[in-house]
Parts: C-alpha cells; sequence; structure tokens
C-alpha cells in the first residue's frame, strides 16, 4: 500500500506497547491496575457530581473523580492511560469523542480524603486530546499523589476507563469521601474532629553529633498529632535537612503538634530533639522556626538545631 493510499483509508494509527505484568520473570516487572469510571453531574457537591473539566476550571476542577496513589521509591516510572467508549459506529449520528486528559498533584504523605483546595504541587499533566484515549508517563520521587482523570469542559458526562501502571505496588484507590464521617459512637464516647491542619517540616538546620557516636548524621523527623504520625525521608550525612514533609491531620483538640528529629544508626536510632508546634490560629498560612528541645522530664532543655515549619489550619474540612 503506498503512504497516499495509506492517509486516505485510515485517519488513526495505534503504535502498541506491551509492558511485562508478569509474577515469574528476571526482566522489569510492572504493576498494573484498571478501573472503570464515569463523569456525572449532580447536586453541587454531592458524590454525583465528578464532571469538573480541566484545571483550567478552576472553581470547578477538583469536582472530578480523585485516585489515590504511593509511590515507595525514587524515579518510578507511571504510566496512565485513560480512554472512553468506541464512537466510530455512531459517528453517522454526529456522536464525537470527548476531549479527555490526566492530571497528577502531590499531597500530603498521610491524606485520606479527597482534596478540595487546589494549594498543591501539580506534578504532570497529559495533552488534551478529543480521542478515544490518552497517554500520559512519568518519572515520579517517593511520596503520596492524587491522579484525576477529567474531561476538557466541565459538566461534560462519559465513562472512562483508567489503566494505571508502574514499576512498583502503588495501591491505586478511589477516593469516595470528602472529610471524616460521623462515627455511632460520636455523641457518647468519642469525640468527632472540630479542626483540620495541614503542616509541612520544610527542614531542620543546625544539628550536632552526639560526642559519643559516629562521625555523620542521616537526620529524619516523624511529625505526631493525636496518636498519629507520619515519618520523612532519611538525609544522609548532614547536619542540615531539607525534607519538604506534607502531612494533613483532622484535630479533635488544640494540643500542640509533636515534630521529633532522629538519627538513623544501624542498631538503634538517636533522639537528637523535638518541636511543638501550637498550629490553632484559624484560617491563616503561617510560617516559624521553632529550637529544639528535650523531652518527657527533659522536654525544657535546649538541644541543637532548629525546624523550619509552616502550617494551616481550617475549621471548614472542605478548606484544605
Amino acid at each position: 500500500m503506498t503512504f497516499d493510499d495509506f492517509v486516505t483509508h485510515f485517519t488513526e494509527i495505534s503504535v502498541c506497547h506491551l509492558l511485562n505484568t508478569s509474577h515469574f520473570t528476571i526482566h522489569q516487572r510492572w504493576s498494573s491496575t484498571s478501573c472503570f469510571g464515569e463523569w456525572t453531574t449532580g447536586t453541587r457537591g454531592s458524590s454525583a457530581d465528578r464532571a469538573g473539566g480541566c484545571a483550567n476550571n478552576e472553581d470547578t476542577f477538583l469536582r472530578n473523580p480523585q485516585y489515590r496513589f504511593d509511590i515507595s521509591g525514587d524515579n518510578i516510572e507511571v504510566i496512565v492511560q485513560l480512554s472512553q467508549p468506541d464512537v466510530r459506529d455512531k459517528r453517522a449520528q454526529g456522536v464525537k469523542n470527548i476531549t479527555i486528559g490526566v492530571h497528577i498533584l502531590k499531597v500530603e504523605e498521610n491524606r485520606k480524603y479527597r482534596i478540595h483546595a487546589k494549594t498543591l504541587t501539580t506534578v504532570g499533566s497529559s495533552d488534551y486530546i478529543q480521542s478515544r484515549s490518552v497517554i500520559f508517563r512519568k518519572s515520579l520521587g517517593r511520596g503520596r499523589y492524587i491522579l484525576l482523570p477529567t474531561t476538557f469542559a466541565p459538566d461534560t458526562t462519559g465513562d472512562y476507563l483508567l489503566r494505571f501502571f508502574t514499576t512498583c505496588h502503588a495501591n491505586l484507590s478511589l477516593l469516595k469521601q470528602d472529610a471524616p464521617q460521623p462515627s455511632p459512637l460520636t455523641f457518647c464516647c468519642i469525640k468527632p474532629p472540630i479542626l483540620v491542619t495541614s503542616l509541612t517540616v520544610r527542614g531542620v538546620k543546625e544539628l550536632k553529633k552526639p560526642d559519643t557516636l559516629g562521625s555523620s548524621l542521616d537526620p529524619y523527623c516523624i511529625v505526631t498529632c493525636e496518636g498519629d504520625s507520619v515519618r520523612s525521608a532519611v538525609v544522609k550525612s548532614s547536619t542540615e535537612a531539607t525534607w519538604d514533609l506534607n502531612t494533613i491531620f483532622y484535630r479533635k483538640n488544640k494540643n500542640q503538634i509533636t515534630v521529633e528529629v532522629w538519627d538513623k544508626n544501624m542498631v538503634k536510632d538517636t533522639f537528637l530533639g523535638q518541636g511543638l508546634v501550637d498550629a490553632s490560629e484559624i484560617g491563616h498560612q503561617m510560617s516559624v522556626e521553632v529550637n529544639l528541645t528535650g523531652r518527657k522530664d527533659k522536654s525544657k532543655e535546649s538541644m541543637p538545631g532548629r525546624l523550619s515549619i509552616s502550617y494551616l489550619t481550617e475549621e471548614d474540612f472542605l478548606a484544605l
């Protein structure tokens, strides 16, 4: 067939790349997940309101379906394929493909609920194409992410198939709830959350290795709030560390949030100090530096090091 005949008789060409998903292989293996879903319209704010359009539509974008996934290593490759039903047999009736694409946001390490404020970092977005399928490929670092399959225009309805491939186990799951739901025991013995706080540990400076230990520091931090903890990655051989550890906590009271700094060791990790963050002021983005102190009976003793922290606390769970 000549090239002229080819372009006369065909309108699309697809190049297939078969990924290795076998459990029994010596080559790189891809983990795959498939999810069927739909863009729907309904009462604003309800679970049926899931057609927000692309990121250009700032007021509606986060109304789209949201899928959470985790990346457990550095420079992990991710492939996302978003497909819609084949409409070739309906073109005579004027039916066309929807313009579709995908968008990925990096979120807090412990996020369990849908996001409502587009203040998080965009790590990738596909082209928006009026095609049956859109494929997006990206290398991502360690952390938690939200994937949004979207149409280009808001309030466009339709079905889709989302296929997700990674070189690690990412645990892709659809987020359905907007915030913590009241428990049947809430009104008798369990206090419900009253605040939501987004807290980022930027890093630490001026650490000092205790004289009794080895020559280098490998610091990491642990953020604890009302029994829930989030741990950062370890920074090798440094008295300063930049973590940019993003966390979110639904709080039952205004008790202080604790940030502990530790030194990673072969046998037993060493406590380097802690900082306490009040985070009770409502509605104001705050950035603070907190000096490290001891803990328990030594909580009033100063220790080398200074944490850099930012936070935002809201009473409205749908503000974050």
